[in-house]
């Protein structure tokens, strides 16, 4: 299993792009076994063509690798939360420079949580493997399961800060070449700026739209079940957006700002019982969805790619 650990870096433009002075890139390691193989055609029975036919079994039934599965989703959740796309490639963040000690006790603390669960589930696994046989019957292959040495070294969680720099000796070689990476580090960090802008911008119009859905009464005339996880949610983005602003949209921060007035001494039971605040509430998030709606480009979705190097159990 092999890790890049230093992460691309391209010299960085001179033209005060915001993002330079306010993020540094994180990059993430987290390994983990896989749980499922293919199982070999001679063992399936149908009147068909193999060779258009997949099947896979599951490895292990452990409650202890589902709670290890589960602190991953949740590290690559808060990741994904707290941080920006970034330029390079998939398992590199960009994270603002007021949210570094957070972030690094956050990562501290899934750290601890992901060694015990490991700890569990090696404990756990011949017991496991056992069950798999007993149930697998036929399709059950000893030389599908790692030894546990290999299975300790799979589990693998890291994590690295990188920040933005110059390759001067590039200049040494060649000033033309040094200029021609020059402008194209510009252009990337450009493109990256706008891109962070975006994903800023769209995430602000998810909340406020699905805030202004669970306000607003369905087809019957009835309200909409309001969870408590709709005001959190969208809490949790107006007290990081400052912080996560790097690309200096002005325009958001003042939707921002009105969000955060709307909300000022407000919570769920307000907003599920007090018809006065949920309207007032409403008819404001329902202005802020408007304004939104011309400043998103690119609704795409992000997607958070899982860098799971994964082995085989």
């Amino acid at each position: 299993m092999e890790v890049t650990t230093t992460p691309e870096v391209l010299p960085a433009p001179g033209t005060g792009n915001p993002i330079l002075d306010r993020a540094v890139c994180v990059t993430v390691y987290l390994g983990a076994i896989g749980n499922r193989k293919k199982v070999p055609t001679t063992a399936i029975q149908v009147d068909a063509d193999k060779a258009l036919i997949g099947v896979s079994k599951q490895l292990l039934d452990s409650p202890e690798l589902k709670l290890v599965q589960k602190i991953d989703r949740e590290i690559w959740g808060y990741l994904y939360r707290t941080c920006l796309p970034s330029m390079f490639r998939s398992g590199v963040y960009l994270l603002p420079l007021p949210l570094i000690r957070e972030t690094q006790q956050k990562l501290e603390d899934f750290k601890e949580r992901r060694k015990r669960a490991v700890e569990d589930f090696i404990v756990s696994y011949e017991q496991r493997k056992q069950e798999a046989g007993e149930r697998l019957r036929e399709v059950f292959n000893p030389m599908d399961y790692l030894p546990e040495a290999r299975i300790r070294a799979a589990f693998t969680f890291d994590w690295q800060y990188v920040n933005f720099g110059t390759p001067g000796k590039l200049r040494q070689v060649s000033a033309e070449f040094f200029e021609q990476e020059r402008r194209k580090a510009e252009s990337k960090w450009a493109e990256a700026t706008a891109e962070v802008q975006q994903v800023l911008r769209a995430a602000m119009a998810d909340l406020v739209t699905h805030m202004v859905s669970k306000l607003t009464a369905g087809d019957d005339g009835k309200k909409r079940v309001f969870r408590n996880s709709t005001v959190t949610n969208l809490n949790e983005f107006l007290a990081t957006f400052n912080a996560r602003n790097v690309a200096d949209d002005g325009e958001l921060k003042s939707l921002v700002e009105r969000a955060r007035e709307l909300l000022a001494g407000v919570d769920p039971d307000d907003l599920r019982k007090n018809e006065a605040v949920r309207d007032n509430v409403r008819q404001g998030f329902e202005a802020l969805k408007g304004q939104l709606e011309t400043m998103v480009v690119d609704r795409a979705a992000r997607v958070i790619e899982f860098e799971d190097e994964e082995v085989a159990a």
